[in-house]
C-alpha cells in the first residue's frame, strides 16, 4: 500500500526552539514493553529528601511531566499511577484506518520511564485523594503520601448530549477517539464494508484534542477506500463551520480523492442532534443520513471516573484552554479537570514539560509544608 499524499496537519507546525521531546521521542521514552516498570513500584514507598510527586495518569501530559520533574532534579521522588500496562498512542492511530500501521506499533510500555529515570511506576488505578493527609489511596488498596500531585487522567465523553448514543451504542458506531478496541472495530468495519456504501464521520464542536484529527481520519479513510472500495464515499457531519488547516485539507482532498469526500458544516445542519443506532441512522438539523459504517464522536469532557472527592491546596492540575496546559495550585473545591481540550498531543507533551519544570522552579519548595 502506498504512503498516503496528504501529511498530517501537524507536520507543517513550528516547533519552539525548546521543545525537546517529539511524539516519536515521547513513545520512544516509554519502550517497549511494561513488566520491568513493576520492578520499580515498591520504590513508592521510600523517603525521598526533597518531597515527592505523584502523578496520575501516564499518557502525553503525565509522562511528560514525571520525566521532567526527575530531569529538573533527580533529588526528587516521583511515583506514576496508570491503571494500564501499555500506552497505546492516539496519535498516529488514524494510520491503523488507512492500513499503515498496526496497534502494536504504536503501542509502547513504561520500562524507559522506571529504568532511565528512576520513577517509580505503579500500574493501578487512582480511587481516592485526600488533600489533608496528602495521600492517595489506589483500587488495589495502596496508600501512598505525595508532596504536590499532577492529575492528567485523561478525556471522557458527555454521552448526555447526543440523543441515543452511549457506551453500548459505541459499541456498534465507534467513537474510537481512545485507541485500542474501538480503533480496531473502526478498523474491521471498514474492511467489511460492501464497495459503494457509505461512512460517516460525525465531528463534534470545539474544543476538543487534536482538533485536525477527525479530518485526518476522513483522510486516512478515503485513503483506504480509494484502493480497495473506489465506489464508497465518505461523509463529514460537522458540528463546527470551520476547522484546522482547512484550505489545506479541502485541497487534498480535491487532488486525491475527488468526489470521495463530501463535508456538511454546522451552518447547513452539520451537527448531529441524535442516534438510530438500529438502523446506523444519524439526525441532523438538515435531514437524516445513513452509513453502513459510522465513527460518531461524542463532546469530550474530563474523565469521570478519576478521584473527585477534594483536590486540595497541594494539587497541581494538568488543565486549562484550547491552546494551553497550566499547572497551577487548586482550590478546595476543585473537582473536574484534566479534560486537555483543543490542544492535541503536541501542545500537551510541550506545556507537560515546562509544568514540570514549573513544580520545580516556580512553586513552592517540595520540602516546604
Amino acid at each position: 500500500m502506498k504512503p498516503n499524499p496528504i501529511m498530517p496537519p501537524y507536520a507543517h507546525r513550528h516547533t519552539p526552539r525548546h521543545a525537546k521531546i517529539s511524539r516519536r521521542g515521547f513513545v520512544k521514552l516509554l519502550g517497549a514493553g511494561s513488566a520491568a516498570a513493576l520492578a520499580g513500584f515498591p520504590a513508592i514507598g521510600r523517603a525521598i529528601h526533597k518531597g515527592q510527586v505523584a502523578v496520575i495518569g501516564g499518557g502525553y501530559g503525565g509522562a511528560t511531566v514525571a520525566k521532567y520533574l526527575r530531569l529538573a532534579d533527580p533529588a526528587i521522588g516521583v511515583s506514576l499511577f496508570e491503571r494500564n500496562k501499555a500506552f497505546i498512542s492516539c496519535p498516529g492511530s488514524n494510520l491503523v484506518l488507512g492500513g499503515e500501521k498496526t496497534v502494536r506499533d504504536i503501542s509502547f510500555g513504561y520500562d524507559t520511564l522506571a529504568l532511565r529515570y528512576g520513577i517509580s511506576v505503579a500500574h493501578d488505578e487512582v480511587t481516592e485523594i485526600d488533600p489533608v493527609r496528602l495521600s492517595v489511596t489506589t483500587a488495589n488498596g495502596m496508600w501512598q503520601t505525595y508532596d504536590r500531585i499532577v492529575v492528567a487522567p485523561g478525556i471522557d465523553f458527555r454521552w448526555e448530549e447526543m440523543d441515543g448514543y452511549d457506551e453500548t451504542v459505541a459499541a456498534r458506531l465507534p467513537h474510537a477517539w481512545e485507541t485500542g478496541d474501538q480503533v480496531l472495530l473502526l478498523r474491521r468495519q471498514l474492511r467489511e464494508l460492501r464497495d459503494g456504501e457509505v461512512v460517516l464521520v460525525s465531528v463534534p464542536p470545539m474544543p476538543f484534542r487534536c482538533p485536525a484529527a477527525p479530518y485526518e481520519r476522513a483522510s486516512q479513510i478515503a485513503y483506504y477506500l480509494r484502493q480497495e472500495k473506489p465506489a464508497s464515499k465518505v461523509i463529514i457531519l460537522d458540528a463546527n463551520d470551520g476547522f484546522y488547516k482547512q484550505a489545506l485539507f479541502e485541497q487534498g482532498w480535491k487532488r486525491h480523492y475527488p468526489g470521495m469526500i463530501t463535508r456538511v458544516p454546522a451552518s447547513r445542519g452539520g451537527g448531529v442532534v441524535r442516534v438510530d443506532g438500529a438502523t446506523r441512522t444519524l439526525f441532523t438539523g438538515s435531514g437524516s443520513y445513513r452509513g453502513a459504517v459510522i465513527n460518531l464522536i461524542p463532546p469530550p469532557a474530563g474523565r469521570h471516573d478519576r478521584p473527585t472527592n477534594g483536590a486540595g491546596r497541594r494539587i497541581g492540575l494538568v488543565s486549562g484552554g484550547p491552546t494551553n496546559v497550566r499547572v497551577h495550585l487548586a482550590s478546595r473545591d476543585t473537582r473536574d479537570r484534566g479534560c486537555l481540550p483543543g490542544g492535541g498531543a503536541a501542545e500537551v507533551r510541550l506545556h507537560g514539560q515546562f509544568h514540570g519544570q514549573d513544580l520545580r522552579r516556580r512553586g513552592r519548595r517540595l520540602d516546604q509544608r
